[in-house]
């Protein structure tokens, strides 16, 4: 809960804007920016955006932009949330990481018995979630929160499977959650 609202709310990969057009009612007085690379999903969000009262979509700008963006927006936001676990990045995300973070997504990946044939995919996707993980923390202001929503299965655990490109979906251990999300 906030003892205010936040002056700027932040959608990390929009995509259609289904979150970004609940926020925009639940918050009436924030201004919102949604942010995406896809062109085709920031469309059905100005179709969205466009069926909500003028008072509301009025505050809401749509960005087209490769994520992870380091500059945009940076330092900006009192709140920014990230719903969307398998969103497609730009090429050469592991560039922002250090030597050390790149270094412990690999030994982390080799945890919780992963088969040695995957731990490349999981590797990769530990190193582009720390890379989100620092653009959304650039992007908020100082005191900012941050929302993540993990996919999960019905019994509460995290989701482990594959889709249909052979990503993993999360599955990923307290451990692995606290180094993506460690200042």
């Amino acid at each position: 809960s906030f003892t205010r609202e936040p002056g700027l709310i932040v959608d990390y990969a929009c995509g259609a804007g289904n979150l970004l057009s609940l926020l925009g009612r639940r918050f009436p007085r924030s201004e919102l920016a949604g942010l995406d690379g896809s062109r085709f999903l920031l469309d059905l969000a100005r179709r969205r955006m466009r069926r909500l009262p003028h008072a509301c979509s009025r505050r809401i700008r749509l960005i087209e932009t490769s994520l992870p963006d380091m500059n945009l927006l940076r330092g900006r936001a009192d709140l920014a949330v990230f719903c969307f676990p398998n969103m497609a990045l730009a090429s050469g995300v592991d560039l922002f990481l250090s030597e050390g973070d790149r270094k412990i997504a690999r030994r982390l990946s080799l945890e919780d018995g992963t088969d040695p044939k995957d731990a490349r995919a999981v590797q990769d996707g530990l190193q582009q979630g720390r890379v989100v993980s620092l653009n959304l923390r650039r992007i908020l202001k100082p005191g900012g929160r941050l929302f993540v929503s993990l996919p999960i299965e019905a019994d509460g655990t995290p989701t482990s499977r594959r889709d249909p490109t052979g990503r993993i979906f999360n599955g990923l251990s307290a451990v692995k959650i606290e180094w993506l999300l460690s200042r």
